[in-house]
């Protein structure tokens, strides 16, 4: 975050986003008009070892949040132009539910990196069930412009989904080919079972 210290348009706010007051006081602080507010927790195989964390962010953290939104921008019972909480509250909020983001800085435990430093450390590379799972995947950067256009466009109560424009899934046994890969039989756990699934 260095890189945006000089930026007028940036604050860091270190706070818990279950801690009510400071959401509220980041919220009249700095005059906010507009949230985005991401899933903190996304890790499929933590969420199953460990799916308390996974609450209190997730869900407790986004009512948190949604409920200090309420009480600053609909306080007085006026109604403002805000995308959030839109059904039951009046709010204006718009979902977007996007595929899998990769990119620059990707938490290693994420699968991409996961598969890719495995790979350099001769290790083996994770399957999951029989292999025949399917995945999106979508560049960060495309997903950022894509929440740009969900808040200058998005119809207000609307769930938008963002992913690539897939076309046809090509399916196809991942086979350990030692012409593609110096180390195949090295770093494939179970290169029989395992599929691949490439998307344009």
């Amino acid at each position: 975050l260095d890189t945006l210290a000089d930026n007028p348009d940036f604050s860091f706010v270190h706070a818990d986003i279950c801690d009510y007051e400071a959401v509220l006081k980041t919220l009249r602080e700095h005059n906010i008009d507009t949230v985005v507010h991401f899933a903190a927790e996304s890790h499929v195989d933590r969420s199953i070892t460990g799916p308390d964390a996974f609450i209190e962010t997730n869900v407790v953290g986004t009512h948190t949040l949604l409920k200090a939104a309420r009480e600053v921008w609909m306080s007085g019972g006026k109604i403002q132009q805000h995308r959030f909480h839109h059904h039951t509250y009046g709010m204006q909020v718009s979902t977007s539910n996007c595929s899998n983001n990769y990119g620059p800085y990707h938490f290693p435990e994420k699968l991409i990196p996961l598969c890719l430093t495995n790979i350099l450390r001769g290790r083996s590379l994770p399957v999951y069930g029989d292999g025949s799972n399917i995945r999106d995947w979508l560049y960060v950067e495309d997903h950022c412009r894509g929440i740009e256009l969900v808040l200058e466009k998005g119809e207000v109560g609307r769930a938008l989904c963002g992913r690539p424009d897939i076309g046809r899934a090509v399916r196809g046994r991942a086979r350990c080919d030692r012409r593609q890969c110096p180390r195949p039989h090295h770093v494939c756990r179970r290169p029989r079972r395992a599929r691949l699934a490439l998307r344009n």
